[in-house]
């Protein structure tokens, strides 16, 4: 071994050796995660799980339709629910979806009241460029395991707001997707209606109905009083408890960090003595 490298044994004896800088590190890190642990703001953990819709009313009423139109229309219409789905995971994240959330009552005051600490101020979201700012930050989609269902995450101080937060972006996010829906689909009964009212062949006459008809169904389902674009598997719930912070994290990184720093500066003062 040569004489640059140092041996494990080397390494426990300087750390012995400077035990007293080490140890009066560690102290202050203690302190230090005492400090954090008693003025870092607790936090609630809300979740939701959220999963591409279920079979929708159009797909049922594809029985409408003979074998080889019905197999091309339900392609259709699986590939425009798995767009509007994914849509949907980028769409509350956007500063559309901000302007509107920002008119609900009370939600601007809320979120202002988000402090790191109890004795520091809050994020100031003042308008929707902010507010979409401060939800890219703070909350979180990630995939459930194998499946196609998302977890939804947001963590505040407040418990019952972290919940009402998550239904908020959920029923904004929706409701946007729907009504685009509803104007392109608005869009395709009124060109088909004109369409019919023009054309005199019968066959063509017949596909232009039958494709009506699936419009207005959609329409239907579009009208329904339940989630559209994303279907709501687990309801929006908090922890019982703060999940952060924790003592078990706090503590033992302040103290590690406090050894680190008492060995480092054990060490520089041995090398200039040199």
């Amino acid at each position: 071994m040569s004489t640059g490298e140092k041996s494990l044994s080397d390494t426990l004896k300087l750390c012995w050796s400077g035990r007293v800088y080490i140890g009066i590190a560690m102290a202050a890190g203690l302190l230090l995660g005492v400090f954090l642990q008693l003025t870092l703001t607790p936090r609630y953990e809300a979740r939701m799980i959220i999963g591409s819709p279920t079979q929708s009313g159009e797909e049922r009423s594809l029985t409408i339709l003979n074998e080889n139109a019905a197999s091309s229309r339900m392609m259709s219409v699986s590939s425009q629910v798995s767009r509007d789905y994914t849509k949907f995971q980028q769409t509350f994240r956007e500063v559309s979806a901000s302007r509107i959330l920002a008119k609900y009552q009370g939600l601007l005051d809320a979120l202002n009241r988000d402090t790191l600490f109890s004795f520091s101020t809050g994020p100031e979201i003042g308008d929707p460029a902010s507010l979409s700012s401060y939800i890219k930050r703070h909350v979180t989609i990630d995939p459930l395991g194998a499946t196609n269902s998302q977890v939804i995450t947001y963590r505040h101080a407040d418990p019952l707001f972290a919940e009402k937060f998550l239904r908020h972006l959920h029923k904004v996010a929706d409701e946007m997707i729907r009504n685009d829906a509803r104007r392109q689909t608005e869009t395709r009964i009124a060109y088909l209606q004109k369409a019919l009212r023009e054309v005199q062949n019968p066959e063509h006459r017949k596909a232009l109905t039958d494709q009506l008809m699936l419009e207005e169904r959609q329409m239907m389902v579009i009208s329904m009083d339940q989630p559209f674009a994303a279907e709501i598997i687990e309801p929006s719930s908090a922890s019982s408890k703060p999940v952060w912070p924790r003592w078990g994290i706090v503590l033992p990184v302040c103290i590690l960090i406090g050894a680190f720093l008492g060995f480092l500066l054990f060490t520089i003062r041995q090398d200039r003595k040199k």
